[in-house]
């Protein structure tokens, strides 16, 4: 009998993390694609995102700011704006003069990328860290920098928390822009808030 039970147990276990490894590959983070040209070049390892800077119209305007307002400046940002809790953001390293960068991946959901399709229980995690992050920076409204565009917002899975993955908005938009403002941040972050 013990014996059957030990296999019985095996099984389970095994079905178990097979039924985890196919959520977790449900995931759609590894799609880095968006309607917008970017600063960057995206790579993606295991565990690390690559940003390489373009030679585009926006990779040479940050190359230029970085010229501007110091290699430091923009290399204590990316490393340290993470630091800063309403920031909402990871570190990023191996920050180069070109102002390419290198920061852990975050598996999980773009909120660009969210629609009826997802999961019921992944979207309630998610809306509940929508209106944690909405709270969190509303609250430091007079703080708030960086792009807080949906493609930039990762709901990650294992930490149950949302973050802004762009940390070169922390440096290139120090003050929000027009475009990008706390009253479009939160009509954008409402949108998720309206899926059911």
């Amino acid at each position: 009998m013990n014996i059957r039970f030990i296999e019985l147990s095996l099984k389970i276990f095994i079905l178990l993390l097979f039924i985890f490894k196919i959520k977790e590959g449900l995931t759609n983070t590894m799609d880095t694609t968006t309607k917008f040209s970017g600063r960057f070049e995206v790579n993606i390892d295991k565990n690390f995102v690559h940003k390489k800077t373009k030679n585009n119209k926006w990779g040479n305007k940050l190359k230029e700011q970085i010229k501007n307002q110091g290699f430091y400046k923009y290399k204590d940002i990316i490393e340290n704006s993470y630091k800063i809790k309403h920031n909402h953001t990871i570190k990023g390293f191996n920050i180069k003069n070109d102002g390419s960068y290198s920061s852990l991946y975050i598996d999980g959901y773009r909120l660009d990328k969210i629609d009826y399709d997802i999961e019921h229980d992944i979207l309630l995690k998610i809306k509940k860290q929508v209106i944690i992050l909405k709270k969190s920076l509303n609250k430091n409204k007079d703080k708030v920098s960086g792009d807080w565009g949906l493609h930039n917002l990762i709901y990650s899975v294992r930490d149950d928390k949302i973050y802004n993955i762009d940390q070169e908005g922390f440096f290139s938009y120090q003050k929000l822009p027009k475009w990008g403002n706390l009253k479009k941040i939160n009509s954008w972050l409402d949108k998720i808030l309206k899926y059911k």
